[in-house]
């Protein structure tokens, strides 16, 4: 089951280079955002989710909300699948006998991403609180099976026997350029 998460990752970085539909826009293109919508998930294991993304008239400026099932939905940039950031929701019971801690858990995704990634480099490995929870951060590089550079900060929350990887990924160069609003998304996650 520790092999899943990275195959997940890899497949959507693939996703990244295969389903890329538009041009890159830089920081200034974007503009200020000024419209955010909720996204309000399923109630699983008696717990719900919200998150906002942002949402214009001018849909170069939208993200879109992709939703693959009630444990995983992926809010897409105007970029398409170069750039996007994903939750993921996952039983953390299903991984072994005993339930990850925190340090753990972290520690299993480090390796993991180190020993099935070529060129890996962390950039941060620590944690941080999201949605009044303690959470891991992962913030790290890699080549990925297509030989594209890509750049993923992963936040992870164990809350309620679930693990929350909400996870933003993009390419290494258009990294910056969907930052600071993958941010404000991702620090809107909250727990209904």
């Amino acid at each position: 089951m520790k092999k899943v998460f990275i195959c997940i990752i890899l497949t959507f970085a693939c996703m990244t280079t295969v389903f890329a539909q538009k041009e890159t826009r830089s920081s200034e293109a974007m503009g200020h955002i000024s419209n955010w919508h909720k996204y309000s998930s399923e109630e699983i294991n008696s717990l719900k989710f919200s998150i906002l993304y942002p949402y214009d008239n001018d849909f170069s400026k939208s993200w879109e909300v992709d939703i693959k099932s009630k444990y995983m939905i992926i809010f897409v940039s105007p970029d398409g699948f170069k750039t996007f950031v994903m939750v993921n929701i996952k039983d953390s019971t299903k991984f072994s006998d005993d339930i990850p801690t925190l340090d753990e858990y972290l520690d299993i995704n480090d390796q993991n991403n180190s020993e099935a990634t070529k060129n890996y480099r962390l950039y941060s490995k620590e944690k941080v609180q999201l949605a009044g929870h303690e959470a891991g951060l992962l913030d790290y590089s890699f080549i990925d099976p297509l030989n594209n550079h890509q750049h993923i900060k992963s936040f992870f929350l164990i809350v309620d026997k679930n693990v929350y990887d909400i996870v933003y990924i993009s390419s290494a160069k258009n990294y910056d350029t969907y930052l600071s609003v993958a941010d404000k998304i991702i620090k809107s996650f909250t727990f209904e």
